[in-house]
């Protein structure tokens, strides 16, 4: 479910553009990163 609402969230900000502002486009690549990185490793 937690994945389901992550990847909701990111197709909203594709969708409305948000990747334009890059400073927070990249903070919300390194917490997706470090979130799919936990849940592999448990």
């Amino acid at each position: 479910m937690f994945f389901i609402c992550l990847f909701l969230h990111i197709g909203r900000g594709l969708y409305y553009g948000s990747f334009l502002y890059l400073e927070t486009w990249n903070i919300g690549i390194i917490l997706l990163l470090t979130t799919m990185a936990t849940a592999f490793m448990g």
